[in-house]
């Protein structure tokens, strides 16, 4: 709403919000901005702003901002980083994201809570289930990929952490077979939201 947008930035630069860069491009990221020139934001000593953007709260690289502002006297400014800490960050041929330490910079470090500790385990147990069904068709065969479900109650603001085990039904099959089992559940109550991409059909 701040940003003058609905379902999700919009792919589209205005002169006064918009996105110079967006998601769909990059694949993970978009830099978006607000320009206050009709409504300007005023302060004489300090401002501190904060938005509740109410979506991955528990993921602490979710979110990042920069303020810029018009003073009244000139005032120092903070050093532009070396050229090393301002390189872009690459993917791999298999359009994983390099994580390098000497092109990073951070102002600020968050303290991981057990929900973002959690959440963090689950994006890799979904990746890898997402990796295994992009290899050749034998090593799938012989593969098994076990992913942590997060399940939330009704009633209670707590995750129960459940376990689902894949297996690789191959390629699909014809209309006149039976298909096979593919899943298997340890569910002690509720019941899944979602299940991870795979061919074929569950029963």
């Amino acid at each position: 709403d701040y940003l003058n947008q609905a379902w999700g930035m919009q792919k589209n630069a205005f002169g006064r919000n918009g996105s110079s860069i967006h998601e769909s491009d990059t694949g993970g990221y978009q830099t978006s901005y607000v320009h206050h020139l009709e409504n300007p934001v005023r302060f004489t000593r300090e401002i501190k702003v904060t938005i509740e953007h109410g979506h991955a709260n528990h993921c602490r690289n979710e979110m990042s901002s920069t303020a810029y502002w018009y003073a009244k006297e000139p005032a120092a400014a903070v050093e532009v980083p070396p050229v090393e800490k301002r390189a872009p960050l690459m993917k791999n041929a298999r359009g994983q994201w390099l994580f390098d330490p000497a092109n990073q910079v951070t102002t600020q470090h968050v303290k991981l809570t057990p929900e973002m500790r959690e959440m963090k385990r689950l994006f890799k147990q979904l990746f890898l289930c997402h990796e295994v069904n992009k290899t050749p068709r034998k090593q799938r065969d012989q593969q098994r990929v076990t992913h942590r479900d997060m399940i939330r109650h009704e009633n209670s603001g707590a995750f129960d952490i459940q376990t689902l085990t894949v297996n690789d039904p191959g390629p699909p099959k014809k209309q006149n077979q039976r298909p096979q089992n593919i899943f298997h559940q340890n569910i002690k109550h509720g019941s899944l939201p979602f299940f991870p991409q795979s061919r074929g059909q569950m029963t």
